[in-house]
């Protein structure tokens, strides 16, 4: 599935290598849910909920400075959102991605889950949208050859707005199918 309007902030910008679709890349990333304060009765107001991460050392995990491992434009590596938003990224950079709702539902798409209070998490709110931070730590060089050719989906159709704020779906309402549509 290509998602059109893929959403990305740029939290710091790297000064190594750019990563190019074939790229080996070594990510650390956390992973939050959007809590909209429409949505849910003890919400917090619509800030991010972390769910999990590699690499921080949180949740009393000893996993500081560890990478989650992938080749960018793999179909089961990342989330294709997160893919494409880290095409042209450089070492060093974090990014904040949007990934959109049900843009990350497929139980083998990684990164894998790395509890299974994560797992839990995943599973309740995989149908939502998710916010993906990743930092790329490495990146090695992209394959010889144009993406099909190395069995690399194509990310190149995605449309990508950078700093564009993030934008939540509306709150389900009865008054629907009565009110004008929002002017973009």
């Amino acid at each position: 599935m290509v998602y059109a309007g893929l959403q990305y902030r740029e939290i710091s910008v790297g000064d190594g290598p750019a990563a190019a679709v074939g790229s080996h890349c070594e990510i650390m990333y956390t992973v939050y849910r959007l809590s909209s304060g429409g949505y849910y009765k003890y919400s917090s107001g619509g800030t991010p909920v972390y769910m999990w991460s590699v690499g921080y050392g949180l949740e009393g995990k000893d996993d500081l400075g560890e990478t989650y491992r992938c080749r960018l434009g793999d179909v089961d590596a990342l989330p294709q959102a997160a893919a494409a938003a880290m095409v042209g990224m450089k070492a060093g950079g974090r990014r904040r991605v949007l990934i959109p709702p049900g843009g990350w539902t497929a139980e083998k798409t990684g990164p894998p889950r790395p509890s299974f209070g994560a797992g839990r998490r995943w599973a309740a709110h995989r149908d939502e949208a998710l916010l993906f931070e990743v930092q790329l730590v490495r990146v090695r060089g992209a394959l010889e050859g144009t993406a099909a050719a190395a069995g690399l989906e194509d990310l190149s159709g995605l449309q990508t707005r950078q700093g564009v704020p993030f934008r939540l779906p509306a709150p389900p309402s009865p008054f629907k199918s009565q009110l004008p549509e929002p002017q973009q």
